[in-house]
């Protein structure tokens, strides 16, 4: 599911090098499991509410990068990586 560009880049800039292995072991364990299940739920569903279901995971991802997500422009390393650190 994070297998998009922007969301590698900003991995990398927030957390160190155990939790982004952590999270890309994660990433590509939940890709290939939805990519060996999707042939049946697509037969299941239909490509058409399969296409709303994806929309609104879309749609909810996007408001909490809105809400959630903190902006990391013009900070150090190290302010970068206090932002998520509790």
């Amino acid at each position: 599911m994070i297998t998009e560009p922007v969301v590698q880049l900003y991995l990398c800039e927030i957390s160190n090098n155990a939790s982004l292995g952590f999270a890309n072991f994660v990433s590509y364990g939940i890709n290939s499991v939805l990519g060996i299940a999707l042939p049946s739920i697509v037969g299941g569903v239909g490509p058409s509410l399969l296409f709303y279901v994806f929309g609104g995971l879309t749609l909810a991802a996007a408001v909490f990068e809105i809400f959630v997500i903190k902006e990391t422009a013009l900070l150090t390393d190290k302010e970068k990586k206090d932002l998520y650190t509790p």
